[in-house]
């Protein structure tokens, strides 16, 4: 995670949050590419007393992000994006090869 992230918007408390970030590192050990999570885990069930807020302490990413490799072009994505088939589409149009 990354720190120092916006606080969530319209919240009347300034609780730091985090990006929930994929680090792509080289054969050097050098950062070569980040990519902040997009898609946010928010889910409520009242009737079970199930509240799950992922963006009360991680804020959302803005940017889709590629990025050569040795085996090709990476399309970084993480967890809960997978859920949005939209987001590889756009990727490969990015010239993902590996998603």
């Amino acid at each position: 995670h990354e720190r120092d992230a916006p606080s969530s918007p319209g919240s009347s408390t300034s609780t730091p949050r985090v990006y929930n970030t994929h680090i792509i590192v080289n054969s050097d050990g050098e950062l070569v590419s980040t990519y902040r999570k997009i898609h946010l885990f928010d889910v409520s069930i009242p009737s079970q007393n199930i509240h799950l807020v992922e963006s009360k302490t991680t804020a959302p990413g803005i940017k889709l992000v590629v990025c050569d490799s040795p085996l090709g072009i990476l399309g970084l994505s993480t967890c809960y994006d997978m859920r949005f088939p939209e987001q590889y589409t756009r990727l490969r149009e990015m010239g993902a090869q590996i998603l």
